[in-house]
């Protein structure tokens, strides 16, 4: 097997690297040393004393990610073209143990609250994840204070091209997003899994959109927080946004009147953590698409569905485009964890156009 000499002057520096950060540390510490009495009185010195521990917990950090050593965490390289550093990163495999040592082991009870952490009608995969004892847990679920039933209308179209035909689902998802849009004013959040889908579709009708007098928002332009408070102000705004516009985010009102999840959110299976985790289980004789995969994917859907209904008054639709939910034996948990069994209608693309206010 041929050696690389350019990943042997890559250790060669990172040896000399982490050599010169150790050296600088001692100066930090011999110096801290000397002005060590000071450090009640003196707030410069105090600052420093906090710079030499951040110091040194980076220098451990560091030594750290480089060894490779624990098996429980996974490890690599974040390259971002758009910046010009790398991070090295290391993410534990599973972070039960780490939450027991620092927080539940050394708290009487806590409370653990959300709209979404239930999957399949239990908490099995919440407690499992974060390694919680069954029999020091309490359970409630708690029914909601939105009338669901008569708050949103689901539409799932019928006809509509299949996901894992990338050029045929974007072109046919296209023109029915359009249709949707046009049909409602706007008023709509389009939720996304990838930039890649994001950018063929935005760029495929945006013009359009922007031409009737719509008001688009891209994820992306602008920091989030900026993109949301325009988004409320705006007069018929179009948000398209991946990600983090799945959660976290509180547009009530009728600006926010129409989510279309284009896709099922299903983590991306070459992401680093993602395969780390599922071959893990693996290993360990589970599988890793209903262990893992399946329900954070659910956990994900219904972060978005959340999106809509935000208070009592709120009104809207939800479109899911993704005929998986139909066509696979998993689609029904999918329909199963929405908010409201009574409105869901699957109906050919033209016929929900006709419908929908």
């Amino acid at each position: 097997m041929t050696k690389s000499r350019f990943l042997e002057n890559l250790r060669e520096k990172k040896d000399i690297f982490q050599s010169k950060l150790t050296d600088f540390l001692n100066l930090m510490i011999s110096f801290n040393n000397v002005i060590d009495e000071e450090k009640d009185k003196n707030p410069e010195v105090i600052n420093f004393n906090n710079h030499l521990k951040m110091f040194k917990a980076y220098i451990d950090s560091f030594k750290f990610i480089n060894s490779f050593e624990d098996d429980n965490y996974i490890y690599w390289l974040d390259i971002n073209s758009k910046r010009t550093n790398v991070v090295l990163t290391a993410t534990p495999l599973n972070i039960a143990k780490k939450l027991s040592s620092v927080l539940f082991d050394n708290l009487d009870r806590l409370v653990f609250a959300s709209a979404t952490i239930v999957v399949n009608g239990n908490f099995d995969y919440f407690k499992k994840s974060l390694g919680l004892d069954e029999e020091d847990c309490i359970e409630a679920i708690i029914k909601s204070p939105f009338n669901y039933d008569e708050q949103m209308s689901v539409y799932i179209p019928s006809d509509i091209q299949d996901s894992e035909n990338i050029n045929a689902f974007v072109s046919d998802a296209s023109r029915f997003i359009l249709d949707i849009l046009l049909q409602t004013s706007g008023k709509a959040f389009i939720l996304f899994t990838s930039y890649t889908m994001l950018n063929q579709i935005y760029y495929s009708i945006s013009k359009k959109l922007k031409d009737k007098g719509f008001e688009v928002f891209l994820h992306g332009d602008k920091p989030r927080s900026q993109l949301i408070k325009e988004f409320k102000e705006a007069e018929n705004p179009i948000l398209f946004g991946t990600t983090s516009f799945w959660e976290g985010v509180d547009v009530q009102g009728k600006n926010l009147s129409n989510v279309i999840i284009t896709k099922l959110p299903f983590l991306v299976p070459t992401d680093p953590v993602v395969s780390a985790i599922s071959k893990k289980i693996e290993e360990d004789g589970g599988n890793s698409f209903t262990d893992f995969q399946l329900p954070e994917a659910i956990i994900k859907f219904k972060q978005g569905v959340g999106r809509l209904i935000r208070k009592k008054t709120d009104r809207g639709n939800i479109f899911i485009l993704d005929n998986r939910i139909l066509k696979k034996r998993y689609g029904s948990l999918f329909i199963n964890a929405l908010p409201s069994q009574k409105n869901i209608k699957i109906l050919e693309k033209d016929d929900i156009i006709e419908e929908i206010e």
